[in-house]
Formats: structure tokens, sequence, C-alpha cells
């Protein structure tokens, strides 16, 4: 199952089965023909970074943001070639740093840059529809003092001209996906479901869905699985939350 995600609301907008000859490349432009592109930036992870899809959504008057891997190995190396670990530190200028303080002494710093697209990188513009930033987001952790884990980067293409601080808000927001899969999964159990019968496990995927939209909307204090639990043991709580009232 394919779903198109918003970021700011944590509503799922739509939601399409690949093909079981397909997979997603082929599922995200039926996806992205249901929903609204239109002055929205459309963020995408690196299966879906195809150059169609790209035409596709500044096509229809949107932006995207794409994750880079090496399954675009000339766009990659362009990359790794300028935007390595130890050429960051000249691009200062067009970054922008945040940090975020977890527990027990743990601080995460993130730092964001966005490079305006030339064609000093290489021949990419008529290849790619729209192109205008180059993005690199970097992730660094720190416990009391000490470095903790490893430096993680991840590298965008996008078509909006934008500001690092901007990008970074972007970026975030891309990962905010993985709350709704967790809350598919950790919430309501869907990868321990068996249920394979014809058209059933897409049903059901899509009243989960359905069920998630409707209980994100009521206005309760607490978590989404003590909202359900109370679905569950209150009628008069699971009519608002099945009649919006």
């Amino acid at each position: 199952m394919v779903n198109a995600y918003s970021v700011d609301t944590g509503l799922v907008l739509g939601q399409l089965k690949t093909s079981s000859k397909s997979n997603e490349i082929t599922t995200i432009p039926e996806l992205l023909k249901l929903i609204k592109v239109k002055g929205r930036v459309i963020s995408v992870d690196a299966m879906g970074c195809q150059r169609s899809i790209a035409e596709l959504i500044v096509g229809r008057k949107g932006d995207y943001l794409m994750s880079v891997k090496d399954n675009q190995p000339s766009l990659h190396k362009v990359f790794t070639d300028n935007f390595s670990l130890g050429q960051l530190s000249d691009y200062s200028e067009y970054a922008y740093e945040e940090e975020e303080v977890r527990q027990r002494g743990r601080k995460v710093l993130r730092s964001y840059i966005v490079i305006p697209f030339t064609e000093a990188f290489g021949d990419f513009s008529a290849k790619w529809k729209g192109l205008k930033s180059l993005c690199i987001a970097t992730t660094y952790q720190r416990k009391n003092g000490e470095p903790s884990g490893s430096l993680g980067v991840r590298y965008f293409i996008s078509s909006k001209k934008m500001k690092a601080e901007e990008f970074g808000k972007l970026c975030r927001g891309h990962w905010g996906v993985e709350s709704m899969h967790w809350w598919l999964d950790a919430v309501m159990n869907e990868d321990d479901s068996r249920i394979t019968y014809k058209h059933a496990s897409e049903n059901l995927s899509r009243i989960r869905q359905m069920y998630m939209n409707f209980i994100k909307l009521v206005e309760m204090k607490g978590t989404l699985k003590r909202r359900q639990l109370k679905c569950a043991l209150n009628t008069e709580f699971r009519e608002r939350v099945l009649f919006g009232t």
C-alpha cells in the first residue's frame, strides 16, 4: 500500500495498492492524480526519485523534494563529490543548525544546507524538471558532551528555491510519515495481520487508515492508543469519533 500523508494535518489523503507485478514507482504517479498537488511540496523517498515523477509534480504546479541515494548514481555522485563530510564546512553560509535536547543528557545536532543548483554541477536541468536546489541534511548525536553514534548524512534534490531553515522543516516532515507507520504497526498490529483472502487485506488497510484519520480529529488529551481504548469501552466517545461531533 502506498500512502499520501499530510504532514500539516497528520491525516492520510489517499492510498493505493501496488500491483502484484509492479512497485511503488508505477503507483506513485497514480496516487498523485488523486490529491491536490498545486502549491504543495511533495516529498518522496529514494525509490520515488524518478524523472517522470518529478515532471508530473512540476507539471501540476507543485514542488518536489526527493531523497537521493545510489539508485540514481549520477545525481548521487554529484553529492559525494562536492558535499562530502570534509567539504560541508565550506558551505556554512548556506547552513541552518538546530539542537534537540533529549533524555539522559543526549543532544541531537542537526544541520541543513541548501545549495542553488547550477550547470556547474552537471547537465541535470534538462533531465530533472524544474531542478533548483541541492539539499544536504546531517544528524549528529552527543551524550554528556561526548560523541554518541555515527554522523548521518542524507541528500535531496528539490524544484523549490528555499532557505536552509525551510528545508529543515520539510526534511523533518518527510520522516513524519513514520509516525503513521508506527501507529499502524504498534497500536493496530497491522504487521501481525494474517488476513490475505482476496481483497480483505486491502480493505482492512483502508479501514485502519480511515479510523486513524477519524480518531486524530477528536479533541482529547492523551495518546492515540488511549483514544483507541476509550473507543472500545465508551459508546458515547465512539460515536464522537465516527460522526465527528
